[in-house]
């Protein structure tokens, strides 16, 4: 989609979107007059007023806690979700390019993740994850030829980590699959790859250590998870917080954020931490002989990933963002949400974001530069909004597949061979 970008480019942008998404992973009761299912059993109490440092280390302690645990699970249940995008098709020969919109929404979404024996090897180790089925809406004044006449996509999987193989079946998404298999083989310019509906795969060592690593990540039990510290780290008056105490042990923390000032300051100390590690993590790749991974991107700097953020901030009409977190020490993080809502985007400005760099005009229809790519911009109201609850420990247990289930996935998954840009 975006193959004459440069490497370096391609990537920030994507990190930039990661570091978002981690910012908004894990998550509970939004400040609006929802509540969370913990806080329907747990009501406030009175309680002294403690020190932010006493919340802190009480998270870090919950943290800590879930850290050890080798069976976990979560239930991320979605009330909300919303967005939309400018995109426009490679145009044929001698003529010129237009634009359409395209808006994608569903009322509801889910996922459920299960995991037993964290930690103890891929052999050992088992998972499993389900997304039931979520009907995503497609409306617009066109509806890419993927896609067809079709104004509802349907998204549904199980996947199962079992002796070192991860089985997975998007059979029930046929669509989907077509569109991702279209927008994969722009990206990596491998016409020739298929996507499995129904398959495994085989993990190696390095592919492992990845897919424990996500799990740590979107599970949020790792100890050096930041989210509080980097709360301390900003200015309070730049980033208000809610804490308060609840029944049965529970503490919670919200960070609320209004304004495009707060979201400034608080992505530039939440991406800083995020690079780090990401760049520690590309690094020990890069260093290790051993690894089959071949980590060949070349990561750009802090500088120029920090300048994106605050591009991308100019570039949106920012409403909210809601995060809030319930826990205690020796219960683990228990329950998160989170929401975000973006009232628009700049089209001038978001285009010079994605494409601006490389010499291309998308408002000039004749520019050689785009001639022969898709291109795809957001476009209109983004909102997502989203509930997880958290449980650790021996009644945590992760669905299987027998031995004759498993004879329906004998074909093995593949992955696009993505062309490296010349030098």
């Amino acid at each position: 989609m975006y193959d004459d970008l440069s490497m370096k480019k391609s990537f920030s942008t994507p990190l930039l979107l990661l570091a978002s998404v981690t910012l908004l992973a894990s998550c509970n009761a939004s400040l609006d007059s929802s509540s969370s299912s913990s806080e329907q059993t747990s009501s406030s109490i009175p309680q002294p007023n403690k020190d932010i440092d006493d919340y802190l280390n009480e998270y870090t302690q919950a943290m800590k806690f879930a850290a050890m645990e080798q069976d976990l699970s979560f239930d991320a249940q979605g009330s909300a979700l919303s967005f939309g995008f400018r995109s426009s098709e490679a145009p044929e020969e001698g003529k010129e390019r237009t634009w359409d919109d395209l808006h994608l929404d569903t009322d509801h979404f889910g996922v459920n993740f299960a995991a037993n024996g964290v930690g103890r090897g891929k052999d050992k180790m088992k998972a499993s994850l389900h997304m039931p089925r979520t009907e995503l809406r497609v409306s617009g004044n066109s509806i890419p030829s993927a896609i067809g006449s079709n104004a509802v996509i349907p998204l549904q999987m199980d996947a199962y980590f079992d002796n070192a193989t991860l089985y997975a079946d998007f059979s029930k998404q046929g669509l989907f699959n077509t569109v991702l298999q279209v927008a994969l083989r722009g990206l990596s310019g491998d016409s020739t790859w298929n996507l499995v509906d129904q398959g495994h795969y085989d993990l190696s060592d390095d592919a492992f250590s990845l897919l424990t690593g996500l799990i740590n990540a979107a599970s949020s039990n790792t100890p050096e998870d930041r989210f509080f510290r980097l709360i301390a780290e900003t200015d309070s008056l730049m980033i208000p917080v809610q804490s308060e105490t609840l029944e049965n042990g529970l503490s919670k923390m919200t960070v609320r954020i209004d304004d495009e000032a707060s979201l400034d300051a608080y992505l530039n100390v939440f991406v800083s931490n995020v690079y780090a590690e990401i760049k520690g993590l590309v690094d020990s790749f890069k260093d290790s002989s051993s690894s089959s991974i071949d980590i060949s991107v070349g990561l750009p700097s802090e500088e120029e990933v920090l300048a994106r953020v605050d591009e991308t901030i100019e570039a949106i009409d920012f409403n909210h963002f809601y995060r809030s977190v319930t826990y205690a020490a020796e219960q683990g993080v228990v329950a998160e949400s989170f929401s975000l809502s973006v009232d628009d985007f700049d089209d001038q400005k978001t285009y010079d974001l994605l494409y601006g760099a490389n010499g291309i005009d998308p408002f000039d229809p004749n520019d050689a530069n785009d001639a022969d790519r898709t291109l795809m911009v957001p476009d209109g109201k983004l909102e997502v909004s989203c509930e997880v609850a958290r449980a650790y420990g021996r009644k945590v247990k992760c669905d299987t597949l027998s031995v004759e289930e498993k004879a329906d996935y004998t074909d093995v998954f593949t992955f696009p061979k993505f062309q490296k840009e010349e030098a």
